[in-house]
């Protein structure tokens, strides 16, 4: 629905009129001559009628219907008169800048380039030099250049005004093929930055925790029976083989989790440790850890918990000896850390850029950080800034057996006086 206002500032006799996708062209009487309009949909209007071009789009208000005539139609009159209207279409609603460019001039003949998204330049095709072509830019305003990767003097085409003939015309009054264009104005969907980090440095924060307060059995195999017969001590070898999963769980802190990409430099400067029972380095295992996220999520966004889970086979072997007279039963038991916590900090390059190509200098960069912390600038397009995150790990302590022993009466009935 639109209103259409006599006079200016949305003053003066009203028609309301109901828009749809299809064209409709007003009748004389209610046609707007200087005036006003509001509307609470997206909406094209033509001076012609039929929805005849040029025309632009208007998606709330134009409280001096003139001015916006005047400023992208380079029409002095101040009188304009809209004869007709239809809904936007789809691709006019979109938060993106689309254009799509015509062989033959009025929009006639086959699309022979279209241009999506186009947050950045875009040079236009060498073919159509010096063609007369026109284009569709879907209601949107796009700065068109004679030069190529937008140098020079910009002029702006808006709307439907003049795509009907997409060239330049100069102040000279000579046409111009226009050989680059783009967006007039940063679209939200362009101004989004993507951010990115690289790992330069990692420093283990915290020593491993008290093992036993978080030690977990497993058991790999249970009460395995043995038996001695003989009246003489015997020996046997008792071996167990078995799968078990470690895992371990890196935690990043929740503005990581906004980055576009996460990597680890070749150089990685690491806390100088020894290795850990069971672990290993634990810069090592942090590393592993955060690069099989990244590989995971094939850099597509970084997550804020990676997991890493390894199946490990574990052999464990003993020789047991065995009482005369005596049946045990063994037990082994595998002792694992559960959850162990240990906190890390990591010092960052962090780079980015626009949605629409620009880098971000070290200013825009600091100002979009939020929960990391600045600690300098690198150069002019990157900063360095430091985080800190968790490891949660699973892993093997140890194992052992449990062996319960009972005598057989009628062994040592036999053997006794012996």
């Amino acid at each position: 629905m639109f209103l259409s206002h006599i006079e200016r500032f949305l003053k003066g006799y009203v028609h309301e009129e109901m828009s749809s996708e299809r064209c409709t062209t007003l009748s004389p009487r209610y046609r707007n001559s200087n005036g006003s309009i509001k509307t609470t949909a997206c909406i094209m209007v033509y001076q012609d009628r039929h929805c005849t071009p040029p025309g632009f789009l208007i998606i709330s208000e134009q409280p001096v219907l003139w001015v916006r005539q005047r400023k992208y139609n380079g029409d002095s009159h101040l009188k304009y008169s809209v004869s007709s209207l239809a809904d936007c279409s789809e691709m006019q609603t979109r938060n993106e800048i689309d254009v799509d460019i015509y062989e033959k001039q009025y929009r006639k003949g086959e699309i022979v380039a279209k241009f999506r998204d186009m947050c950045d330049c875009k040079n236009l095709p060498k073919f159509l030099v010096d063609k007369r072509i026109s284009a569709n830019v879907y209601g949107n305003c796009v700065s068109v250049y004679k030069r190529e990767n937008c140098k020079g003097k910009p002029w702006e085409k808006y709307g439907e005004h003049d795509t009907t003939d997409f060239r330049i015309l100069d102040d000279n009054g000579e046409f111009h093929s226009i050989l680059s264009m783009k967006q007039c104005a940063p679209t939200t969907h362009c101004r989004r930055v993507k951010l990115s980090a690289t790992i330069l440095k990692l420093e283990v924060l915290s020593d491993l925790p008290n093992i036993p307060d978080s030690i977990q059995e497993v058991i790999l195999r249970d009460k395995h029976t043995v038996t001695n017969n003989g009246n003489s001590e015997q020996e046997q070898v008792y071996e167990v083989i078995k799968q078990v999963t470690e895992t371990t769980q890196s935690e990043l802190s929740e503005s990581l989790s906004e980055f576009t990409s996460l990597s680890i430099s070749t150089g990685l400067e690491a806390t100088a440790e020894a290795g850990v029972q069971g672990i290993g380095k634990l810069t090592e295992k942090i590393t592993s850890t955060i690069n099989a996220g990244i590989s995971t999520t094939k850099v597509a966004g970084t997550s804020k918990t990676n997991t890493v889970q390894n199946k490990q086979e574990i052999r464990f072997r003993k020789n047991i000896k065995i009482p005369p007279c005596t049946k045990q039963e063994v037990t082994s038991v595998l002792r694992m850390a559960e959850n162990v916590e240990i906190r890390y900090r990591m010092q960052l390059n962090v780079t980015g850029q626009f949605g629409s190509g620009d880098r971000m200098n070290a200013d825009q960069l600091r100002s979009n950080l939020n929960e990391l912390t600045f600690l300098n600038n690198l150069d002019e397009f990157s900063v360095i800034a430091v985080t800190d995150a968790k490891l949660k790990m699973s892993y093997e302590v140890d194992t052992d057996t449990y062996i319960v022993g009972t005598p057989l009466p009628e062994c040592i009935t036999k053997y006794r006086g012996l």
